[in-house]
């Protein structure tokens, strides 16, 4: 191989690295979101990002199956990387099931892949930060969820943000109201409501009206050919909850709908689905998640039902949410989920499954007798927010962690200069030891000043002979303030003393 010969140090599209000054706020924000699900009493889990293709291509719906990252092993096992960490987690519910108890609260930061066109803001490889509740029918539940993305997005500092709520049920009960029978139109249908916000009504509208055309000249839906009727209900029922948007949204913007409020929005259900008891029972259920929501404290200013969202995924069998900043709404979703009573009992040998739980073979049933296993969530699309919230500098960017660096001034004192970092670290400071090749004061004043390290300790041969230590602060405005000598018993306290977050 020729010396001259290099590997392009190239990523491939859609994928990046994170560098210390963004994983340093990157780990505090996911600390931040942490603690609000450890709130509630969930639980960490964790689960491979590679699954088998039949476990991630089961039913998943939507344009996400055509998304996966398919190969196959020496083993010639077909596998693929997860495109979400909802299907491992029912993977994980129906394998486990005997060692756990409902319901199942847990949470989980993970990667996860899809092969998507990339765009600003938008990745081929992407942080999800999921909360999911397993094993509870009740609509509290939800309700629940909604709670936990308002007090996450509250403890990011994100003061404008709408939890945009809709129901699968009442999307299921439209297509029984126009009568649309066949399963994969009215998949397609929720999928066109989806994009009223990116498109505009008239376009959809469009769509809808276009007779069948094969499926590759529309990769993404075949047009559905509904009568003008038809589409005139449709139009209605959108209009529910607000004023529709008619015209497509600029290049790379969206603007948030005018909205009624949520009291006419339920009124409006209640008459439009008044022969159809499937869409008085989802809008029995949106009515039970603001009451409990309320009376829990949330802002009800913060929830907007919104009859026009569908979510992508064909699992979702309810309450279905949304988030969106009201400020910037060009950035799309960054909080969404909904239930999926469903989806884990493709797993699941249900015979066994209610041998191993006989509390609730009863319970556990829809109105057809068809069992289930009950669950609710949500994801955090974390690379999203993150850029967002670093965009509108609520994130600022930090180099390094370290507080106080000390310097190398004499090779002689190298055994004082860990004794002191050790002290430091056990009186909770993060300490570094000068490691640069470099044994000017000068570079070592550059080292800290390009890290932003507050705190540099000088300790020389004339210092040492004096028993004390030069504090110098690197973040000081007035010259006095810039060094001090002090003691090895005031070191500690001086220190906490120029570090606001340690006082």
């Amino acid at each position: 191989m020729s010396t001259n010969s290099r590997i392009e140090p190239e990523l491939p599209r859609g994928f990046r690295d994170f560098l210390p000054e963004e994983m340093i706020p990157l780990e505090e924000f996911l600390d931040k979101v942490r603690t609000i699900y450890r709130s509630y009493g969930f639980r960490p889990q964790q689960t491979p990002a590679i699954e088998f293709e039949s476990v991630l291509t089961g039913e998943v719906g939507g344009e996400t199956g055509g998304q996966i990252y398919r190969f196959q092993d020496q083993s010639e096992d077909r596998l693929g990387l997860r495109f979400d960490l909802t299907v491992p987690l029912s993977r994980i519910i129906a394998k486990n099931n005997r060692q756990l108890r409902f319901p199942y609260k847990r949470y989980q930061y993970s990667r996860v892949w899809r092969y998507d066109k990339p765009t600003p803001g938008r990745f081929r490889e992407f942080g999800q930060f999921d909360v999911d509740i397993v094993g509870n029918r009740s609509i509290d539940a939800d309700a629940e969820i909604c709670m936990i993305i308002y007090d996450v997005l509250q403890a990011l500092g994100v003061e404008n943000f709408l939890i945009r709520i809709n129901n699968r049920k009442i999307l299921n009960a439209l297509a029984q109201k126009i009568q649309l029978k066949d399963p994969e139109c009215f998949k397609q249908l929720f999928r066109e409501l989806d994009k009223i916000d990116k498109q505009g009504f008239s376009r959809v509208k469009q769509f809808l009206a276009e007779k069948p055309k094969p499926l590759e000249l529309y990769p993404e839906g075949v047009p559905m050919g509904l009568s003008p009727e038809v589409i005139s209900q449709i139009e209605s029922f959108c209009c529910l909850s607000g004023k529709v948007q008619l015209l497509p949204a600029d290049e790379g913007s969206r603007k948030i709908p005018e909205f009624l409020s949520n009291a006419d929005t339920l009124k409006n259900l209640e008459t439009f689905f008044s022969e159809i008891p499937l869409g008085l029972e989802g809008t029995r259920e949106l009515a039970k998640i603001l009451e409990v929501t309320a009376s829990a404290g949330i802002d009800s200013k913060r929830l907007q039902l919104d009859v026009n969202i569908a979510r992508g995924l064909d699992y979702y069998t309810g309450p279905i949410f949304e988030t969106i900043l009201t400020d910037y709404p060009e950035f799309g979703t960054i909080f969404a989920g909904g239930r999926y009573d469903y989806l884990i009992g493709r797993f699941v040998d249900y015979e066994n499954f209610f041998k191993e739980f006989p509390e609730y073979v009863d319970r556990w049933k829809d109105q057809n007798q068809k069992p289930m296993i009950p669950a609710t969530g949500a994801s955090l699309g974390v690379d999203r927010i993150f850029e967002v919230l670093k965009s509108i500098q609520k994130i600022a960017v930090r180099p390094a962690l370290t507080e106080v660096l000390i310097s190398r001034m004499d090779e002689k004192l190298t055994g004082e200069y860990y004794q002191l970092a050790r002290f430091l670290r056990k009186e909770g400071f993060i300490v570094e030891v000068y490691l640069g090749e470099s044994s000017k004061f000068k570079q070592q004043m550059k080292y800290a000043d390009r890290l932003l390290i507050p705190v540099v300790l000088i300790l020389g041969e004339e210092e040492y002979k004096k028993g004390v230590i030069r504090v110098r602060s690197m973040v000081g405005d007035r010259e006095t303030d810039k060094e001090k000598d002090v003691s090895r018993e005031q070191l500690s306290e001086t220190i906490r003393a120029l570090l606001p977050q340690k006082s």
